[in-house]
């Protein structure tokens, strides 16, 4: 992969640390019960749909990466628990126990 410039490091940190806001939020919300498990990516999904002929292809890659991110959350498939911060690594990427 090449070495970033200094705008494209700062530009993938931002990216990084919204997609891992989103991720936070939704999980927030599911535990709260403002947000059904399943309810945002399928939002999502159907926004992607609607706005595949209008939006760039930067936009969607980065709504997709949402989706992809977001699918899962809420419970650890193998406990069938609410996510807890401890499952959630360094960079906020969600970890299988």
């Amino acid at each position: 992969m090449p070495e970033l410039s200094p705008e494209g490091e700062a530009i993938a940190a931002y990216g990084a640390a919204t997609m891992a806001a989103v991720k936070i939020l939704v999980i927030c919300l599911q535990a709260n019960g403002a947000l059904e498990h399943g309810q945002f990516p399928e939002a999502l999904r159907l926004y992607m749909e609607a706005a595949k002929d209008d939006a760039d292809d930067m936009t969607l890659s980065i709504l997709h990466d949402l989706d992809q991110i977001n699918s899962p959350i809420g419970h650890d498939a193998g406990h069938n628990r609410p996510l807890q911060k401890h499952d959630l690594n360094e960079q906020g990427s969600r970890t299988l126990i």
